[in-house]
This record gives structure tokens, C-alpha cells and sequence, in this order.
């Protein structure tokens, strides 16, 4: 479930316009491919808001929190360090292998979230020591373990599973093209795969 959390928390800011996700410079370039989201508090505001108007909380008997991203993140233990303004993403690494079939991109996602202080960000996952790579088993307010990683003192990488986490930190080339045609791209839509 933490996942899930955190995956809907990601995915689900793909409402929100703003400037270029500072997150695209973190997307490596041997990424099978990637969601990059521009806002998480926007998202979380019009989330929220059609939510009201479609009456989920009466259709559906489910509380409508007026700031979902935020909501989210306490789900999975998060209280503090989350940048809701800032940009995320889902990448898509690609597995080993000539010809992957779908099951081998089961652990193939990581999930990368903004943080205003990454240590203060992971203090309620009940963070171990990083190893030699920034590597952290954390576990969740659920009692479920993943791993975490701190990129560029602003993101943290999140996977379920060591290794997908080691071949993240692993990315070759330069980060995702930063060319005027991926950046248009990025800026003029609110969800960019």
C-alpha cells in the first residue's frame, strides 16, 4: 500500500502546469521511459476540487481531504520535507535483458519525490544508515520496507527492492534530452511520458 500511496501521489500530479520540472535533470538517459509531473500542490488542489464537484464523499463514502499530496504523504509516513511545489517522477528503468517481457518491469519503477530537507523528509520511515552507495532500507508507517536514496540533495528515489534502486543509481549518460523540443514538450503539457 505504501506504494500505491506514493505511485498515486506521483502519478496524480499530472494536472498542475508550471515551468520545466527542475526533475528532468535526474531522469537518466538510459531510462526505459518516465511520467514527470510539474506541480504537486496544484495537482493536490484540483484533485481535490473535482472531487468535491463530482460528490465522491457522498457517492462513494470517502472523505475528500482538501490537500491530497500532503494527505498522501502522512499515508505513508511522510510529515515534514515534502516540496509540494516541486516536480516528481516515475522512471522506468530498463530490466536486464534482450527481449524483457511486461513481468520483468515489475520492480523497474522508481519513484523520485521533491523534499525542502530529504533527512527530515525520511525521518518517519524509520531510516537505517546509508551504505556506500546512499542506499537506505526504510520502513514505512505500514511496517512494509523499501529502500531510499537521496539524489542531489533534493529528490529521494524510492523502490521497493535493493537492486533496482543500484541500477538507478547506476544511470549512464547525460539526464533526460534537455533539448528545446523535450523542453517545450515538458512545459506545454501537464503530464509528459
Amino acid at each position: 500500500r505504501s506504494f500505491l500511496a506514493l505511485a498515486v501521489l506521483t502519478a496524480g500530479s499530472a494536472f498542475a502546469a508550471s515551468p520545466t520540472p527542475a526533475v528532468t535533470s535526474v531522469i537518466p538517459a538510459n531510462a526505459a521511459g518516465a511520467l514527470i509531473i510539474n506541480n504537486l500542490k496544484d495537482f493536490s488542489t484540483k484533485v481535490s476540487n473535482m472531487a468535491v464537484r463530482l460528490n465522491i464523499a457522498k457517492r462513494y463514502g470517502m472523505p475528500v481531504p482538501p490537500d491530497l499530496a500532503s494527505y498522501l504523504a502522512r499515508i505513508v509516513g511522510v510529515t515534514q520535507g515534502l516540496d509540494t511545489s516541486g516536480s516528481a517522477a516515475v522512471v522506468v528503468m530498463k530490466p536486464a535483458g534482450e527481449h524483457p517481457t511486461w513481468g520483468d518491469f515489475k520492480d523497474a519503477f522508481i519513484i523520485l519525490l521533491p523534499t525542502t530537507d530529504a533527512d527530515t523528509f525520511m525521518s518517519g520511515w524509520t531510516p537505517g544508515a546509508p551504505d556506500t552507495q546512499g542506499i537506505r532500507e526504510v520502513t514505512f508507517s505500514n511496517g512494509e520496507k523499501g529502500y531510499a536514496a537521496v539524489i542531489d540533495k533534493k529528490w529521494i528515489a524510492v523502490q521497493a527492492t535493493r537492486e533496482s534502486l543500484e541500477q538507478y543509481l547506476k544511470r549512464t549518460g547525460p539526464a533526460l534530452d534537455q533539448s528545446a523540443a523535450v523542453i517545450k514538450a515538458v512545459d506545454d503539457n501537464d503530464l509528459t511520458l
